[in-house]
This record gives structure tokens, C-alpha cells and sequence, in this order.
């Protein structure tokens, strides 16, 4: 595990400790870039901005979001960026999650991402769906 990936990991553990958001808080609210209905926590995202939540429905539309406001070598703004462990539907901070994205991965809009909030669980999905993919970081996404 990379050191960055170490701080983001203790950070996520803290600020999950004080927060309350749970899987089921994102499914039903409408995405910050696409517009639609987020309807599946495995492939959604969630952050708070300015004291207000912003809900995406794909990783993919949550990684646009943060290229449009970030720049690449920028983590402030992503500070409260939480994707949902595929598995467990855990919140997991975005830098923290290992990634999987393959067209043949069916998400919402397309993206083909998932998340995961361990490299191993993500190597064995990787493993029982046949893909020739790796397992890939936050900034692999960009």
C-alpha cells in the first residue's frame, strides 16, 4: 500500500467516525452532473460541498465532477469524497478504494467502475468475472 493511500485510509476511518451516511442515504437522490435518480449504492458516490451533499449515480460522473473542479495534483476538494464498496456497500474515501473499470462491468451511465475497499477483494472480482483488467488507484481514474 502506497503511503498516500495510508493517510487517505486513516482519514476516511476518522471521517466516517463522524459522520452518519450510510449506503441507502444516496439511493434516491439526483446526481450532481447527470441529473438522474441515483438507484444502485454499489456504483454511486457521495460528497459534502459547501455544507451540502452532492450525490452522483456512477463513479464515472463523481470522477467527472472532481476533473472539473480539481486539478490533478489538488486533494483538498475531494476531502469528503466517498464511494461504496462494492461487496459490503461500505463508505470508503475515494483515494482509499481500490477500482475496477471494464465495458463489461454494466454501471448506470456507462463508466464501467466499481469500487472496492480492499486490493484483494478487488483482484478476486476481477478473477470470477474473466477480465484481463488490473486493479487500478484513484489517479489511474483521471
Amino acid at each position: 500500500m502506497k503511503i498516500g493511500k495510508q493517510v487517505f485510509a486513516v482519514l476516511a476511518v476518522v471521517m466516517m467516525a463522524a459522520s452518519s451516511l450510510h449506503a441507502g442515504d444516496s439511493v434516491g437522490n439526483t446526481c450532481a452532473v447527470c441529473g438522474k435518480v441515483v438507484s444502485d449504492t454499489r456504483f454511486s458516490a457521495v460528497m459534502e460541498e459547501d455544507s451540502k451533499m452532492r450525490y452522483f449515480n456512477d463513479i464515472g460522473c463523481a470522477v467527472k465532477y472532481l476533473k472539473g473542479k480539481c486539478t490533478s495534483e489538488s486533494r483538498e476538494c475531494d476531502f469528503s469524497m466517498r464511494v461504496f464498496d462494492y461487496d459490503s456497500a461500505e463508505p470508503v474515501h475515494i483515494r482509499a478504494a481500490y477500482y475496477l473499470q471494464s465495458r463489461k462491468i454494466k454501471t448506470p451511465n456507462g463508466s464501467g467502475i466499481v469500487a472496492f475497499k480492499e486490493e484483494k477483494n478487488a483482484a478476486g472480482f476481477l478473477k470470477a468475472k474473466g477480465l484481463q483488467k488490473k486493479v487500478l488507484d484513484f489517479e489511474d481514474l483521471k
